[in-house]
C-alpha cells in the first residue's frame, strides 16, 4: 500500500462531500425564528426539532439557527475592534450559504454606518463549487461582497498565499470540517 498523509486522506473526503449539490450539505430556513414569541425551553426543542426533519439529514449551523443576532454579535465584536482611522477586510472561511455575509453586513451598514464605510470587502472563501454558486446567487447585488472558490488546503501547504491585510478573518464551522494533521 502507499503512504498518504491524513490531511491529503481527509481532503479527498471532504472535497466529494462539499462537491454534492449545496441542498444536500448545509440547511438552511429564510425566516428567522422568533425567540421574542418561544414559551420556554419546550418550545424551543419543539421549534428547533421541526426544523431540523425538515432539512430531510442537513446540518445547521449557528449562523443558520440564530439568525440574524449571531452574525450581529460578530458584526458588533469586529465595529467595537477595528481600527479607527484605517480601512479593513472581513474573511469569512467557508462561507456556507451566506447567512452569515449577509446579516454581518446588514448589521454594519445599519448599526454602525461609519465602519461599514471603512470596510473595503467582505470575502467569502470556499472549496465548494456548490456552495459557491448559491453564496454568488444569495449575495448577488450585495455591496462590498466578494466569492471565492479557495482550497485551504493550497494555503496550508503554501501552494496559494494569504493575502489579506488589516482583516478580520471568521471561520466559523470550518476547524472541524480542514483536513489536517498538523496545526501550524
Amino acid at each position: 500500500p502507499s503512504l498518504m498523509l491524513l490531511r491529503h486522506f481527509l481532503h479527498r473526503k471532504l472535497l466529494s462531500y462539499y462537491a454534492q449539490a449545496a441542498s444536500s450539505v448545509v440547511g438552511g430556513f429564510e425566516a428567522p425564528v422568533s425567540f421574542r414569541y418561544l414559551l420556554g425551553e419546550w418550545h424551543w426543542r419543539y421549534i428547533y426539532g421541526n426544523l431540523y426533519r425538515q432539512q430531510k439529514g442537513q446540518w445547521l449551523t449557528p449562523t443558520e439557527l440564530f439568525q440574524p443576532y449571531y452574525s450581529q454579535i460578530l458584526a458588533d465584536f469586529v465595529s467595537q475592534n477595528v481600527q479607527q482611522d484605517t480601512s479593513f477586510q472581513v474573511v469569512e472561511v467557508g462561507g456556507g450559504r451566506a447567512t452569515n455575509a449577509r446579516h454581518f453586513l446588514d448589521r454594519l451598514r445599519v448599526k454602525h454606518g461609519a465602519i461599514y464605510d471603512k470596510l473595503d470587502r467582505y470575502t467569502l472563501l470556499d472549496a465548494s463549487p456548490t456552495l459557491i454558486d448559491l453564496q454568488k446567487s444569495r449575495t448577488r447585488g450585495i455591496d462590498k461582497i466578494r466569492v471565492e472558490l479557495c482550497d485551504l488546503i493550497d494555503i496550508a501547504e503554501g501552494r496559494k498565499p494569504f493575502e489579506f491585510e488589516n482583516a478580520f478573518v471568521l471561520g466559523l464551522e470550518v476547524l472541524d470540517n480542514l483536513p489536517h494533521d498538523r496545526i501550524t
